[in-house]
This record gives structure tokens, C-alpha cells and sequence, in this order.
């Protein structure tokens, strides 16, 4: 009998253990089902770490109807998309465009950035061409003070190009500022928003060009009351995303922006709100407050800027094979949803020496880029010959 007690509890034993396991496995099985659905996997070399934290991939955690798509995650090519394939988005339909007006809009202050941008504007208008909104009543606009571009020959042979492609050219009174310098220069891009006959601009930096028809951009609706929308500013730590900035909105977590491309409801009263910025420093550094660093301090404090994806703003250097930023942001890269690129790294093409340019985009740049940049170089030279020699690589 003490045998046949020992045997039975040993199998009560065993099936009690059994039975503890399975238990176990169904509770950590629905657990990890729980998880995945709210904290989805990334592919590639992302999937080795299973789960991603929602504060490091998924969409800014604070978010609200401007910052809805804001990521600080080097996996932001999987989480952004164009707005054209944003489900929550929302677009003008053709029969509500009819009578508004658009514009795209670039500043230039010196022969090389006017060459630039004439040749951004021309790349633009043949990305047009292609596209089915060629209805849309738009205009192609040069932003000039009334003391930049009048003395040389070629900055007037320049001019003359842009009113023979159909550009309107606009001047405005210099900024009454000139010991600020270059930041005078920088603030003149504001003169955006007093472009009042405008439904809605885009407002990009002549030293950049379009990869993409970017008219869906004048259709897109902004939410509420918002005004302006701006890019990501992926480059800098957390990928622009900050919790605290003390030194420019006590206590208020916030989204960097960029202002190499904007889209605007032109509004006398923005212009206003930055105009009191100019000559302002930086609480650290004490320097003047560039353009970007204005429309953080006022706009982005008080959440009163959309953040669009960084696919309306992306640096070239993002595709130089040895920088960091090359390399950390690999995951979900889809050349085809690049909007615009900014000519950033090492310099502009027109300040590196022919030898040079030769040298950076044979060895260093991805084809994508190369070729897109043939096609700038091509264009450029066709505008300007004496400012842009044709490529060598």
C-alpha cells in the first residue's frame, strides 16, 4: 500500500506540474498577442528586438492634430508616409479649387541661390506636367528685396529667365535691420506670408528642388486653425523630438521643425507674430535666432504648426554612404516617397570645386541621389553657365 500512496502522489504530482506549465505558456502566449497588438513589429534589422517601445518607434506619445505624425524613432521611414497616402489626411476636391488661387514661392538674395532656385522651378514645372492637377490655377513666385539681385548682369539675365518660364517676380522693401546680416536675409523668407492674394503656398529654400509633384501640398486641408505646416527635423537627437526645451518653451515637450519647406496660409497676422522676433538670441548661445529657430519659438511652443513628414524635408546628406545618418535610418527607406531634397552636406554643389563635386557624388552618394542630382546639375548648367559647370560624374 505505501507503494501504490508513493506512485499515486507521484502522479498527482506530475500531472499537477503539467497542468502549472500549460497554464503558464496560455498566460505568457496571450500576453505577448496583447502586446504586439498595440506595440506592432518592424521588419529588417529592427525584428531582432520583437516589441518597440511606443516612446522610440511609434508616433510622437504627446501627439495632438498637428503633431500626429511626428516619430522619434530612427525607424520613421516605417512609421511616416507621404500625405498623399496618409488615410488621415484630407484633401480640396477639383470642384472646390476652382476659384483659389496657389503658389509656390522661393527667396533668393544672390545670383547662385536665384540660379538654384530657376532651376528648382523649372524641375518643378515638368513634375507638373506629369501629374493630373495641371488645372489647379497656380503661380511661380520670386520672393527679391528691392536691394538684392540688381547689380550684376547675370542676376538680370536670371530675372529675365524666370518671367520668360511664366514666373511672377515680387519685391518688398529690405527688412529694416542691416546690422543683423545674414539673418536679415533669412527673415525675408516671412515675406511668405504676406502673399495675402494666395489661398495657400509652398514656400521651399531656393539651395533644394522637388523630387515629386508637390501640388496635392496646395490641396492639402490643415486641421482647424492651423496655418502652417513644416517638416520634421529628423537630423538632430531623438530625431527633433524634445521633451523638455527650457531654453525656448519652458515646460512644454514640442517637435522641431525645419523651414526648408513650408506650407502656408498666407496671413498678415503671422507675419506680425515673427516680425517681433527679429533680432532676438538664443537664450544659450546668445546668437541672433535664425528663420527656423523663430517659427519654433512662437509657432511650435504653442502647437500651432502641423508636422509634416520628413519626406518634404530631407537632407542629402541622409544618403552620403558614411554618414551616421546614411546609416541610422536604413529601416523602411523608400527613395520613391522623397518629396524634396536640401542640399546640406559638405556644402553647396557651387562651393565645392569641379574636382570636388566629381569626387563626392561618384564615391559617396547612393544611385538614387546621383541620379537626381545629374538631373540638377544638367538643368543648373543649361541656367547658368558661368555659376554651374556641367558634371563629371
Amino acid at each position: 500500500m505505501p507503494k501504490k500512496r508513493a506512485v499515486l502522489l507521484s502522479i498527482v504530482i506530475l500531472l499537477s506540474f503539467v497542468t502549472w506549465q500549460w497554464l503558464l505558456s496560455v498566460t505568457v502566449f496571450a500576453t505577448k498577442k496583447k502586446t504586439s497588438q498595440s506595440h506592432p513589429t518592424v521588419k529588417g534589422d529592427h525584428a531582432k528586438h520583437t516589441l518597440i517601445d511606443r516612446n522610440i518607434a511609434l508616433p510622437y506619445w504627446n501627439r495632438s492634430q498637428t503633431r500626429r505624425l511626428a516619430s522619434p524613432s530612427n525607424a520613421i521611414h516605417c512609421v511616416q508616409k507621404p500625405l498623399f497616402l496618409d488615410q488621415g489626411s484630407t484633401f480640396r476636391r477639383p470642384i472646390d479649387v476652382v476659384a483659389k488661387r496657389f503658389a509656390y514661392v522661393w527667396y533668393a538674395s544672390s545670383a547662385m541661390y536665384l540660379c538654384s532656385a530657376l532651376t528648382a522651378f523649372r524641375l518643378l514645372q515638368q513634375l507638373r506636367a506629369e501629374g493630373n492637377t495641371t488645372h489647379l490655377d497656380v503661380d511661380y513666385v520670386l520672393i527679391a528685396s528691392e536691394s538684392d539681385l540688381n547689380n550684376s548682369s547675370t542676376s538680370k539675365k536670371l530675372l529675365q529667365q524666370w518671367s520668360n518660364l511664366g514666373g511672377l517676380i515680387k519685391r518688398f522693401p529690405p527688412l529694416p535691420y542691416p546690422e543683423l546680416g545674414t539673418y536679415e536675409a533669412t527673415y525675408q523668407r516671412f515675406r511668405a506670408f504676406q502673399l495675402t492674394e494666395y489661398d495657400q503656398v509652398i514656400a521651399m529654400d531656393a539651395d533644394g528642388f522637388p523630387l515629386q509633384n508637390l501640388d496635392h501640398l496646395l490641396l492639402f486641408n490643415l486641421p482647424g486653425s492651423i496655418k502652417l505646416a513644416a517638416p520634421q527635423a529628423y537630423w538632430f537627437n531623438h530625431r527633433g523630438v524634445v521633451d523638455t526645451a527650457e531654453d525656448r518653451c519652458p515646460g512644454i515637450p514640442l517637435v522641431l521643425i525645419t523651414s526648408i519647406l513650408l506650407v502656408i496660409k498666407p496671413d498678415m497676422g503671422l507675419f506680425d507674430r515673427v516680425k517681433q522676433h527679429f533680432g532676438s538670441t538664443r537664450f544659450q548661445s546668445k546668437e541672433y535666432q535664425f528663420d527656423m529657430d523663430i517659427l519654433i519659438s512662437e509657432f511650435c511652443c504653442h502647437d500651432e504648426i502641423f508636422i509634416l513628414p520628413k519626406y518634404y524635408g530631407t537632407l542629402d546628406s541622409e544618403f552620403q554612404m558614411k554618414e551616421p545618418l546614411n546609416f541610422d535610418l536604413q529601416e523602411c527607406r523608400n527613395w520613391k516617397y522623397m518629396q524634396y531634397l536640401h542640399f546640406s552636406y559638405n556644402g553647396k554643389p557651387w562651393t565645392r570645386s569641379k574636382a570636388m563635386n566629381a569626387k563626392y557624388y561618384s564615391k559617396s552618394v547612393s544611385q538614387d541621389t546621383l541620379d537626381v542630382v545629374k538631373d540638377w546639375f544638367k538643368m543648373a548648367h543649361h541656367f547658368c553657365p558661368k555659376l554651374i559647370s556641367e558634371h563629371e560624374f
